[in-house]
């Protein structure tokens, strides 16, 4: 077997693991949810700002940045993914 097929086959199994259910389990995330988590925190910032309940404050500040780190980093792995099979099928 020659290096290019050597590459083929690697390109093909790599395409394999993309469509697999253990690559997609993680990104099978649909970014609605993502959306729906943050307003809602957003919503619970407002009504513990105007309870003036500063631990509740902190506490909602926190979630609504952590929901929303959450969405980049879903956004960038399914942009990664939909590169990563760009790539192999052209």
């Amino acid at each position: 077997m020659n290096k290019s097929e050597t590459k083929y086959i690697g390109d093909l199994k790599l395409l394999a693991f993309t469509d697999s259910e253990q690559c997609l389990s993680g990104l099978d995330v649909d970014i609605a949810e993502y959306d729906e988590a943050i307003a809602d925190c957003m919503g619970m910032l407002d009504y513990s700002i105007s309870q003036k309940n500063k631990a509740e404050i902190k506490f909602w500040r926190q979630q609504l940045q952590k929901a929303k780190t959450g969405k980049r980093v879903a956004c960038r792995l399914i942009e990664q993914n939909k590169t990563v099979k760009d790539l192999i099928t052209a």
